[in-house]
C-alpha cells in the first residue's frame, strides 16, 4: 500500500513553484536591462521558455498530487520530487548568473531572496546542504568563466555589460528586506502559536490532573475553576451543579478571585431563568453577547455579576450522560 502523501508536502511544492515564478521574473527584469542586445527579446526566449515549461510541469504535478492525494505517487517519490526541484532551481539561478555577466551579474542576490524563503521548507542539515551547493555552483560558473571555458559571445546575441545598475541592486535590495521582514512576522506567528500551544497542553494536563487527584476535595473545584480561566484566558468562571430532585441550580465555585462573592449569593428561585437551566435546556453551549438583553438569564440575576458577556457549557457526566451542572 502506497502511504498517502500530507497535504502539508502538497502545499509545499507549490509554495515552492510559487517561488520559482518570482524568481522568472526577477530575472527577465535583471537581465533585459544588464545586457546589451539589439534583440533582448530573443536573448531571453530560450531561458524564459524552459523556465515556464518546468513551471508548467511542476504545477501539474502539484495538481496531480493535490487531487490523488499521492495515490500513485509514494512518499518516498513525492521527497524526491521535492528537492529535485531545488536542486534545479540553483542550476537555473547558476545559469542566468553566467548568461549576464558572471562576477558582474545581479543575480546572486537571487539566492538570498530564494533561500531566504526556503529556510522554512526543510531541515536545518538539508538547507545547509542547499546553501553549499548553491556556493559551489557559483564558484563554479565565475572558474568556467575566467579559464575561458565558455565562448565570450554566446550564439544567441549576448553582448555582457560591465556598467553597474544600482537601481536594479536597490530593487533586489528592497524585495530582500520586504521578504526578511515577512519571513520574520511568519516566524513570530509560529513561535506564538507553538508557546500558546504548549501552554494549554500544560494546562489542560494540570486541569485532568486536578480532576483526578483530588476530585473528592470541595477546595480542588477552586483549583479547578482557576486553572479553566488560565486555559481559556477568561474574566471569570463559574461552576454550577444542578440538583435533579429539587431542580435547583446550586453554586459549586468560582475561580478565587470571586469565589466568596460568588458562594453568599442567594439560591435562585426555580422559576427564574439562569444559564444552568438554559444550557440543559438546549443541551449545547449558549452565548449571551449582553446578559441584559438576553433570553437565556433574568436580568435580575444577571444583575448580580459584573460580567455583560457570558459563555455557558453544560456538564455531563455518568449514568447516562446525566445532566451535572454548566461552566
Amino acid at each position: 500500500m502506497v502511504k498517502p502523501v500530507s497535504p502539508n508536502i502538497i502545499n509545499q511544492l507549490q509554495r515552492i513553484n510559487h517561488l520559482r515564478w518570482l524568481f522568472v521574473g526577477v530575472f527577465v527584469l535583471v537581465t533585459r536591462f544588464s545586457l546589451e542586445s539589439s534583440d533582448w527579446f530573443s536573448v531571453l526566449a530560450l531561458p524564459v521558455g524552459a523556465a515556464i515549461f518546468v513551471l508548467l510541469v511542476f504545477e501539474w504535478l502539484h495538481h496531480h498530487l493535490a487531487h490523488s492525494n499521492g495515490k500513485y505517487f509514494g512518499q518516498h517519490a513525492i521527497t524526491i520530487l521535492l528537492f529535485g526541484q531545488v536542486v534545479l532551481d540553483i542550476g537555473f539561478i547558476t545559469f542566468g548568473i553566467g548568461a549576464t555577466g558572471g562576477s558582474y551579474s545581479l543575480l546572486p542576490l537571487v539566492y538570498v531572496l530564494y533561500f531566504g524563503a526556503l529556510e522554512s521548507f526543510f531541515s536545518p542539515f538539508a538547507f545547509l546542504a542547499f546553501n553549499a551547493l548553491a556556493i559551489l555552483s557559483y564558484i563554479g560558473i565565475l572558474f568556467v568563466q575566467a579559464w575561458g571555458w565558455l565562448p565570450p559571445s554566446p550564439p544567441i546575441g549576448l553582448q555582457f555589460s560591465n556598467k553597474p545598475y544600482y537601481e536594479f541592486m536597490l530593487l533586489v535590495l528592497v524585495l530582500n528586506v520586504v521578504l526578511a521582514m515577512l519571513r520574520s512576522r511568519k516566524n513570530n506567528q509560529q513561535r506564538w502559536k507553538i508557546e500558546f500551544d504548549n501552554a494549554f497542553l500544560t494546562n489542560l494536563n494540570l486541569l485532568s490532573r486536578t480532576a483526578i487527584d483530588d476530585i473528592n476535595d470541595k477546595m480542588a473545584f477552586i483549583g479547578l475553576a482557576d486553572k479553566i480561566k488560565t486555559l481559556l484566558e477568561a474574566d471569570n468562571i463559574y461552576l454550577t451543579h444542578w440538583d435533579e430532585d429539587s431542580e435547583r441550580v446550586i453554586s459549586l465555585a468560582a475561580d478565587s478571585t470571586i469565589h466568596e462573592f460568588y458562594m453568599k449569593l442567594p439560591p435562585t428561585p426555580r422559576y427564574e431563568n439562569t444559564f444552568t437551566r438554559s444550557v440543559k435546556q438546549a443541551g449545547r453551549l449558549v452565548l449571551a453577547e449582553n446578559v441584559f438583553c438576553s433570553p437565556y438569564i433574568s436580568p435580575r440575576v444577571a444583575g448580580h455579576f459584573s460580567a455583560r458577556s457570558v459563555l455557558a457549557a453544560p456538564l455531563f457526566g455518568k449514568p447516562e450522560n446525566r445532566f451535572m451542572g454548566a461552566l
